[in-house]
């Protein structure tokens, strides 16, 4: 699916991979709220890349006890090799730094992902100024997400971003969607939600207020995204959104139309 109001921020990632398969190293630090899309910019910039450079791919996670170096961990799992083993054996963590180092120094350009950094545990911090600082030297593109509405002026990243090199860094801070891309996105949800539920009419008898329900309870193949915020959905916008599937939906098997109401409980449960 193509990202709306979001090119221009493709754009710069593309040129700053550009200077790095020039020799230049960087660093991009993508933000916004949650569900504003930082995920979908990156997935759909890695899946153009992936044929030009190395793609590597680690998330920090939102748990009580974050495990040190979690992202690295799953970065290792894509990489193999004498990193994981470091990882296992609980190697100090200079040795692991340096592995991290050399797997990067590979003569492909890397595009190293590293998501949701406000959850980040030290060690992870710690790893990322150490790869900031030497950045420039490695042929990797650096991409650190974070919501900057929950890394305020006193949480550790900002002394991290503030110690990396200002050259080396680039700052995309993607902006909320504007009503007439919203309206575009449940236009298309519209369509795909019309197609599901046709779908599923023409396999059963049942009323199409007993197909939203059998779709609640089973989770059925419904063509929506498993997170409307991912795609700058809001709840504000649920209202659009029923009110475009009902004039939408129309199938001769359905002799009672599924009600607005029936869409709205449907598109909350997506967000």
């Amino acid at each position: 699916m193509d990202l709306l109001e979001r090119a221009e921020f493709f754009e710069q990632l593309q040129d700053t991979l550009a200077e790095v398969k020039g020799g230049q190293g960087r660093v991009v630090l993508v933000t916004g709220e949650a569900g504003i899309g930082k995920t979908s910019l990156i997935e759909q910039f890695a899946e153009r890349q992936k044929n030009e450079c190395r793609v590597f791919w680690g998330a920090c996670d939102a748990l009580f006890t974050p495990r040190p170096l979690g992202p690295l961990h799953d970065i290792a799992q894509q990489l193999r090799g004498d990193l994981i083993t470091l990882l296992k054996d609980e190697a100090p963590r200079a040795a692991i730094f340096s592995a991290t180092l050399d797997q990067l120094q590979d003569p492909t350009a890397t595009l190293l992902v590293i998501e949701d950094v406000h959850w980040a545990d030290e060690a992870t911090l710690d790893l990322l100024k150490f790869l900031g600082r030497r950045i420039n030297k490695l042929n990797s593109l650096l991409v650190i997400t974070y919501r900057d509405d929950e890394a305020p002026a006193d949480h550790p990243l900002r002394l991290v971003i503030g110690d990396l090199p200002r050259p080396s860094v680039r700052r995309l801070r993607l902006p909320p969607l504007s009503h007439d891309a919203v309206a575009e996105l449940a236009a298309r949800e519209g369509k795909r939600i019309k197609q599901s539920l046709e779908r599923a009419l023409e396999l059963s008898e049942e009323t199409g207020e007993a197909v939203v329900q059998y779709l609640f309870d089973l989770n059925s193949n419904i063509n929506i995204p498993h997170k409307l915020s991912e795609i700058g959905v809001r709840e504000e916008h649920l209202e659009t959104l029923s009110d475009l599937a009902v004039a939408d939906f129309a199938h001769p098997n359905n002799p009672k139309p599924v009600s607005r109401e029936d869409f709205r409980n449907l598109y909350s449960k997506a967000l």
